[in-house]
């Protein structure tokens, strides 16, 4: 799908932003530094910004990556922008808080539109947690469906643990992939610098990755990824 199409689908979606209440908005950066990258350098530097918000009508969420190579010195660009519209609203005390038409696009070496069915569940100790049934319109390999998770768990007054699955069906042209990556977070600014709980955050990321964008793994070129990555974010 082109990039004028994926834009004027963004632009319709997300048009009643204008008239609408925003209830909250976060922005964040975060540095990531890991060695055990497949499909390219292995040696990385990842820097990612990030904004999520919520709406009378739904949320949104979009981030930035700009990955850095150690070794050979080459840089690459990956983003991804996000709009979920509720269309049901459940009671506090229900299991299944909303119901939601969700879309993404996602940009970067090929540009793809996501739309599906989402909920958000209510998960004990959750701070939220979503699962979304997406259909998946690819630029260069067959489409395909999609399974995506996400969730947040604060914990012990310092800490969280958040993250997110997407598990896709293999093509005609690409294998099967799952990307299971989660971060586990520690207060920094709140402990060591007197900063406001939630500022500053030091922790690792962790990157379980089958069949990394699509390609199948093999013993001639390896794209299973099991990447440890330092991590510090700072949120606005």
């Amino acid at each position: 799908m082109s990039k004028k199409i994926i834009a004027a689908l963004l632009t319709a979606l997300v048009a009643p932003v204008a008239s609408a209440e925003m209830f909250w908005s976060d922005t964040s950066w975060t540095l990531l530094r890991g060695s055990d990258y497949e499909v390219g350098d292995d040696e990385k530097f990842v820097y990612t910004l990030e904004n999520a918000s919520g709406h009378s009508w739904g949320s949104t969420f979009l981030f930035f990556d700009r990955l850095s190579n150690v070794n050979d010195g080459g840089h690459e660009t990956y983003g991804e922008v996000g709009a979920n519209f509720d269309i049901v609203k459940m009671d506090k005390g229900s299991f299944v808080n909303r119901i939601f038409i969700g879309t993404q696009a996602e940009f970067g070496p090929e540009d793809n539109f996501l739309y599906g069915v989402g909920a958000g569940l209510n998960i004990p100790g959750a701070k939220f947690f979503t699962v979304t049934l997406f259909k998946r319109n690819n630029g260069s390999v067959d489409n395909n469906n999609q399974v995506t998770l996400t969730w947040a768990f604060p914990f012990g007054g310092n800490f969280q643990y958040d993250g997110f699955l997407d598990a896709t069906d293999s093509s005609d042209n690409a294998a099967s992939s799952t990307n299971f990556t989660s971060q586990l977070k520690w207060d920094l600014g709140k402990n060591a610098l007197s900063m406001k709980p939630g500022k500053l955050w030091l922790g690792i990321e962790y990157v379980y990755w089958n069949n990394k964008f699509g390609i199948e793994d093999s013993p001639a070129f390896n794209t299973d990824e099991r990447n440890i990555n330092l991590l510090l974010k700072w949120h606005m």
